[in-house]
């Protein structure tokens, strides 16, 4: 009798369907201008069972962008560290009493960067060594995303001064020419 209460309790919490609860993660890198600066959402796209908490590390080329900060978390509670010379971001966000947050998409932190590499260079940011819970289990598939775009070169600010005087002489240039004829 105790097998047959403990085998209806085990299937009243299995996924219907046969489904697998899953969680999946995106982040899409924007072009950044050299030496300019991006804030980039890490959203999740995808939760079936809910999520109470998220561990993510975000890995990246210190050669190429320097995170400034990390932030924005639809999680109650999150805490990040970045560690500068292992070029990892460690992120953790979790729920209040095991309260899942509102269903997916959903903004699980931003990473604001700056460009520091060659017009040209790939910005690649990586996450990866995700943990997710629902409702206090583990999922058992994840999914996140790698993205990656290049430094383009910055366009040059527009001198008014300059402006102002090659207006002047082209000005001046098409009186001449028309003096001429």
């Amino acid at each position: 009798m105790l097998l047959i209460a403990l085998s209806l309790a085990v299937l009243a919490a299995a996924p219907t369907g046969g489904e697998v609860p899953s969680v999946s993660m995106s982040i899409e890198v924007p072009p950044i201008p050299e030496g300019g600066t991006a804030t980039i959402p890490i959203m999740i796209t995808q939760a079936t069972n809910g999520l109470s908490s998220a561990y993510v590390v975000l890995t990246y080329d210190p050669s190429i962008v320097k995170v400034l900060a990390v932030g924005n978390s639809a999680f109650d509670n999150f805490f990040e560290n970045i560690d500068e010379p292992n070029a990892t971001v460690r992120m953790l966000g979790f729920q209040t009493n095991y309260s899942l947050i509102v269903p997916p998409p959903q903004q699980f932190a931003t990473v604001a960067v700056q460009a520091i590499g060659a017009p040209g260079a790939e910005v690649t940011l990586t996450l990866e060594g995700a943990t997710f819970m629902g409702t206090g289990s583990p999922y058992g598939e994840a999914w996140y995303n790698s993205s990656s775009n290049s430094i383009v070169p910055r366009v040059p600010a527009l001198n008014p001064c300059g402006l102002i005087a090659l207006i002047t002489a082209l000005a001046l240039l098409l009186v001449v020419t028309t003096r001429r004829r």
